[in-house]
């Protein structure tokens, strides 16, 4: 063997090489990227869609959490119209109950007669004042300074 024959032996592995490593790379780029490419896309498509089911789950719970505060609210409300309802019923019961025959003589002469009954019913509810001073703080203005 001559030294020309080395040297074709020699380019003929250096040419082997490189076209295999250039086939192996064009496997890669026009095979195997694209494939790995599409299972990575699979992958966190199906991260998402989990990490998007626990997502509504928590917020389903907590809608339902915060109706069911809403619902004690307004449970106690209804229960609490109910009872201030019947005390308002009670008070008018008492009052057409109430004896249409003057107050006994020699008393104040502007003594106002209201049944013992009638006085403790309108303790528990709570007497109101003729006209409120100040704007109700549930009311729109009441954030608005008065006018002067």
């Amino acid at each position: 063997m001559g030294p020309l024959d080395r040297f074709n032996l020699a380019a003929a592995v250096v040419a082997g090489l490189a076209i295999g490593c250039c086939m192996v790379g064009a496997y890669g780029v026009f095979f195997a990227l694209p494939a790995a490419r599409e299972d990575g896309r699979k992958v966190e498509s199906l991260a998402n869609a989990e990490r998007l089911i626990e997502a509504t789950q928590a917020a389903e719970a907590d809608r339902a959490a915060r109706q069911t505060k809403i619902n004690a609210i307004e449970a106690d409300y209804a229960r609490r119209t109910a009872e201030q309802e019947a005390r308002l019923v009670s008070l008018e019961q008492a009052l057409q109950e109430k004896p249409d025959e003057a107050p006994p003589a020699g008393g104040a002469a502007c003594r106002v007669f209201v049944p013992r009954r009638v006085s403790n019913e309108l303790d528990r509810i709570g007497r109101t004042s003729a006209a409120p001073s100040a704007p109700r703080p549930a009311q729109p203005d009441a954030a608005v300074p008065a006018r002067r």
